[in-house]
């Protein structure tokens, strides 16, 4: 977490909090752990994924989807795994493991709920389709990243649902940056609870940096993963794919574009392709929900 935020009262509270939230199941260490290591066998890392039932199915479904669009039905998780690459597998599996273990409270009527989900994919699509194209950082990694960015959101949201969601309407309402919110609010925003729930999980210290600086301009700064995700969460919020946190209009500066290694061409690419995708957005979503 940023150490240069004063510890407040009520940021310590917020703090505690979210280290008392859920972990996630131990199969998802274990996961990572085999999904790391290069010269375990597939049948190895089949028989871990094999133990969450609920993921196991998941990564089927996904393997059968129009998403992928394989030919033939695609029957066991072996196959899977070879079809859909390790860190697509990851992805799924941390995806669904953080949305289920973080469960909001079931009145959120004030909360477009699919849209926070469909942002989520939507910055983790983006994410992978800028590092696909410039090649400044690695695809998959991106995605993963960009699935993850916003789960200080979710944090906050499970732990103080009617203060949050007050703030996200005013935010939508323009009343005050978002981040200035939260900041009044906790004496922390989103980015500092989902690094320090990052850590509290033992997540990769790239993946909490990456949540840690996915906005503000300094992002490209902290490094090609961090300003990737900073980019993609942009052009979501320009193109409204999802909840978009604010009522103002997103702009990406040229020197941003420069700074991170992209160009103008491949953005423009990207926010094409998301925008052309959204019910493979929609699918993807339906099967880590």
């Amino acid at each position: 977490m940023n150490q240069s935020i004063p510890q407040l009262p009520k940021t310590r509270q917020v703090l505690r909090g979210i280290s008392e939230l859920p972990t996630l199941p131990t199969v998802m260490y274990r996961m990572m752990e085999a999904l790391n290591t290069p010269d375990l066998s597939l049948k190895k890392i089949a028989s871990i994924v094999l133990e969450d039932p609920a993921i196991a199915s998941k990564i089927l479904k996904l393997a059968n989807s129009s998403y992928y669009g394989f030919q033939g039905e695609v029957r066991s998780i072996e196959h899977a795994i070879v079809l859909l690459g390790t860190e697509a597998v990851r992805s799924l599996a941390l995806g669904s493991s953080v949305f289920n273990t973080i469960r909001c409270p079931a009145d959120m009527s004030a909360v477009d709920t699919a849209g926070l989900w469909t942002h989520f994919l939507a910055v983790a699509v983006c994410s992978k389709e800028i590092a696909s194209r410039s090649q400044i950082c690695e695809a998959d990694v991106a995605f993963t990243a960009g699935l993850i960015h916003d789960i200080g959101v979710l944090a906050l949201l499970c732990l103080y649902p009617s203060e949050y969601c007050q703030i996200m309407e005013e935010a939508e309402a323009g009343e005050a940056p978002f981040l200035q919110l939260e900041m009044q609010a906790f004496g922390l925003n989103h980015q500092d609870a989902g690094a320090y729930l990052a850590s509290c999980w033992r997540l990769p210290e790239i993946l909490q940096s990456s949540i840690l600086h996915h906005h503000g301009h300094e992002s490209i700064e902290k490094g090609k993963l961090e300003g990737t995700i900073y980019l993609a969460d942009k052009i979501c919020r320009s193109t409204h794919i999802g909840w978009a946190f604010t009522s103002t209009d997103v702009e990406i500066l040229p020197d941003e574009i420069i700074r991170l290694g992209a160009s103008s061409e491949q953005l423009d690419e990207v926010r094409c392709f998301v925008q052309e995708g959204r019910e493979f957005i929609c699918e993807f979503l339906d099967n880590i929900g």
